[in-house]
């Protein structure tokens, strides 16, 4: 009977022994698995954290810029103009700077060597349209005497030449001078009957600068008044002729964006 009881007693013990075993591997279980949980969203907030974007630099120029465009809002020729002077800063000193040429100089048709001023004029537009390059280009070049102030001569050798999808040529002639002012030149040649006209008007302190380029006119056909009105006389609708006659022009002086002369 003894025997029988410590028998009893002892499958007890070893029951509730091999129960806490149980418990005890089964909470080890769910800790290692909160664990695992934890470990999981650190992961994930760590991924987020990197997915940052970097933060983009702004240039010098686009800083300045968009102070401009702050500064004067849809006033865009002023707005141009206050660009210019930023690329006239930036370029190198030159006695093109503050004269009729300052355009020309700022848009690349002119430079200085030692002993004199290259120009070169590459007309691209032949007729009043949108303002888009034609497929051809008459360019003519000339040289001045380098000195200051600029100096324009009674007679003037030139080079023309064109190229493109139309008729080739090149020859060289002399243009005689019609007039010049502090606001334009206009240069004939008679064998050749071209007509050249360089503007320069004085805006706002700053010197601006055009170009046209007559082909097929006499001497008498442009002086310094009508050279004015070119644009507004042109029919389109009537035949081209020497009284009715669109001129040659240059796709850089009809389209201003100085934007794109910043050095960065």
């Amino acid at each position: 009977m003894k025997h029988t009881i410590l028998f009893f007693v002892f499958v007890i013990l070893l029951t509730n022994c091999q129960q806490e075993k149980t418990i005890s591997i089964q909470k080890g279980t769910t800790t290692q698995s909160n664990t695992a949980i934890v470990m999981s969203i650190d992961s994930t907030v760590v991924a987020k954290a990197n997915t940052t974007e970097p933060k983009i630099k702004v240039s010098k120029n686009d800083s300045l810029l968009k102070i401009l465009q702050e500064k004067y809002g849809e006033d865009y020729e002023s707005y141009q103009r206050a660009v210019r002077k930023l690329v006239l800063q930036q370029m190198k000193y030159s006695i093109l700077k503050n004269t009729y040429l300052e355009e020309f100089y700022l848009q690349g048709f002119a430079k200085t060597t030692k002993d004199s001023i290259k120009v070169h004029l590459p007309f691209n537009l032949h007729t009043f349209d949108c303002g888009a390059p034609d497929c051809y280009t008459t360019e003519v070049s000339f040289r001045l005497t380098n000195e200051k102030p600029i100096v324009f001569p009674d007679s003037l050798p030139f080079y023309e030449e064109q190229w493109g999808c139309m008729e080739k040529y090149q020859f060289s002639d002399v243009y005689e001078l019609i007039e010049a002012t502090d606001k334009h030149v206009i240069y004939h040649c008679p064998t050749k009957r071209r007509t050249l006209v360089l503007y320069f008007p004085k805006i706002k302190g700053s010197w601006s600068g055009d170009a046209y380029y007559f082909a097929g006119v006499g001497r008498k056909r442009f002086n310094g008044k009508n050279i004015y009105t070119v644009h507004e006389n042109y029919n389109d609708n009537k035949t081209e002729n020497e009284w009715n006659k669109a001129p040659y022009m240059i796709t850089n002086f009809n389209r201003l964006e100085y934007e794109f002369m910043l050095k960065e």
